[in-house]
């Protein structure tokens, strides 16, 4: 009978069975448990991230685009809905800012946008200075060179505009627009028609008054800017002799004066807007080229007024009336009215 192998302890049996369970390898414990198996393929970190952001960047990417293209491509207003945008901004002024705007320009652009499309009404002043004897004569010889149409003879406008002195509304014969309204209430300001064929389709006014536009004004170059182009008009009163301030405001205005008097006191004026206020000095021709570097327009009224009579008296006068009517000075200045 073989001879029996000794019994081994229960203890160790366990061991020696653990022990058989481990790899065979030359790795410590932890570096075996670490290892990844050889035949296994882990995917990178990394990789795996960027697989899972990149569906939902996707996503937004989809979602936000159309709100990209519907900030870019914002519908146009059409030119009711602009009007009508335009209007409610000059009403909230109106209402909530009355304290700083200037509220007759605020009326008046207010009358504008009321009127039809295309045939607004622009108010244009032609301002003599006060105190000065010839300028009210000037200014209104002036008005009537450019407005008048040398086809014609005289017209019962003209004579009226020469013969008084008292304050104007000529109102150029509009297309479609022969009923806008002044603005004056009451008639207080004597209106007259006038038709002219080159100024017809401009929608004009032209506001004919004496005025001190020279006052000193605490806000300097605003303030004259505001005499300007809101100037009073003194209208008698019912009773007595006495005269009542109406303000009368205008789009652009034309200040004139005479003579060598009426450059220099126009000369302390500040150079003001230029697109909407123009001053004009009556002077001789012979001397226009001078003011080159000045802030008025020469112009010479007697020579335009040659001009216009000579071609009125026969159409044979048309190369006399070119010639006189250039060097006066007076086209340059027909051309700022009607821009």
């Amino acid at each position: 009978m073989p001879p029996r192998l000794p019994r081994l302890a229960p203890g160790r049996l366990r061991l020696a069975r653990a022990d058989s369970l481990l790899p065979k390898t030359s790795k410590c414990l932890i570096c075996q448990f670490n290892a990844s198996p050889a035949g296994s393929k882990q995917v990178p970190r990394r990789q795996h991230q960027a697989g899972a952001a990149s569906i939902p960047r996707a996503r937004r990417q989809l979602s936000t685009a159309p709100a990209v293209e519907q900030d870019v491509e914002a519908k146009p207003l059409t030119p009711k809905e602009a009007i009508a945008e335009l209007e409610k901004a000059l009403s909230d002024l109106e209402k909530h800012a009355v304290g700083y705007v200037n509220l007759p320009r605020l009326r008046l652009a207010q009358r504008g946008v009321e009127q039809r499309d295309g045939q607004e009404v622009i108010r244009v002043a032609v301002i003599a200075l006060a105190g000065q004897g010839k300028s009210t004569a000037k200014s209104r010889e002036l008005i009537r060179l450019l407005l008048a149409d040398p086809l014609k003879a005289e017209e019962e406008w003209e004579r009226s505009l020469t013969t008084t002195e008292d304050p104007l509304l000529l109102r150029i014969s509009h297309r479609l627009g022969g009923n806008v309204e002044s603005g004056f209430k009451n008639r207080v300001v004597k209106e007259v028609q006038v038709s002219s064929a080159m100024l017809n389709d401009h929608y004009l006014e032209i506001l004919v008054i004496d005025g001190d536009v020279l006052m000193e004004s605490e806000e300097g170059t605003a303030g004259l800017t505001e005499n300007v182009l809101v100037p009073n008009i003194q209208i008698p009163a019912s009773f007595g002799a006495h005269y009542s301030p109406i303000t009368a405001p205008v789009h652009k205005a034309l200040v004139v004066g005479d003579g060598i008097l009426g450059a220099a006191s126009l000369l302390r004026l500040p150079s003001m807007e230029g697109d909407l206020i123009q001053i004009a000095v009556d002077l001789p021709a012979s001397i226009h080229e001078t003011e080159a570097n000045t802030q008025f327009r020469a112009v010479d009224v007697a020579l335009g007024t040659s001009a216009l009579k000579s071609f009125r008296e026969s159409l044979s006068n048309a190369l006399k009336y070119e010639q006189q009517w250039s060097a006066s000075g007076l086209p340059t200045l027909r051309d700022w009215v009607i821009s």
